[in-house]
């Protein structure tokens, strides 16, 4: 209903306060379709996003499309998504399509163990959403900010792709949690500490797994 008196309101983006926001909001994307591109990126000058749709009846959020999300700002710099089940490589391809990007948060509920998806790195996995036709981004972002990771199935499905960047993770402030049995959290959050041990200057940690 929002989405639907946003477009009828403002019917030429040009005119509409989009270019003028900092931070968005959106709650509930259940709905989006690649014929959404155009009034998103009309929010050119976001720096700081909100997704949510933790609070939906749905428990899923597999067929939330993100496509219409990629890049839409250039300026991001902070991206925060909560979710109950998405899976962790479609957060991955949004979030590297924002090389301005500093800050990140990823709040995963309701996952279970063999929901886990390690598409990240298999080329050949089948494609959820299409994300697969575009090009990787010419320059990652480097992540000097917080890294804020809670996620219900464990680290193992947003550590390795953090990793992978390469020395791209030089966080100031790293807050790790994870509510679930999977004994692999340890050994993921030690790799992540380690990997912004020369940077991070707040730290905190909760696992429910134990050695």
């Amino acid at each position: 209903m929002h989405l639907k008196s946003w477009k009828d309101t403002f019917l030429d983006p040009a005119t509409s306060p989009a270019q003028y926001t900092k931070t968005l909001s959106i709650k509930y994307p259940y709905h989006f379709t690649m014929q959404d591109v155009g009034w998103i990126r009309t929010f050119a000058s976001v720096r700081r996003f909100k997704m949510d749709s933790s609070r939906s009846f749905d428990t899923r959020d597999t067929h939330i499309s993100l496509i219409p999300l990629y890049a839409f700002s250039p300026a991001l710099e902070s991206l925060h998504i909560v979710s109950r089940g998405m899976f962790s490589s479609r957060i991955s391809k949004l979030a590297l399509t924002f090389p301005l990007l500093h800050s990140l948060e990823v709040d995963i509920r309701g996952i279970s163990r063999e929901d886990y998806d390690y598409g990240w790195y298999d080329a050949n996995c089948p494609s959820d959403d299409g994300s697969k036709t575009i090009p990787p981004p010419l320059i990652l972002p480097v992540l000097t900010g917080t890294l804020k990771l809670s996620i219900r199935g464990g680290l193992v499905l947003m550590v390795p792709m953090l990793l992978s960047l390469d020395g791209n993770i030089r966080a100031r402030r790293l807050d790790l949690g994870c509510r679930g049995d999977n004994p692999e959290d340890v050994k993921w959050t030690q790799a992540i500490l380690e990997e912004c041990l020369p940077t991070v200057e707040t730290l905190g940690v909760y696992l429910s797994a134990t050695l």
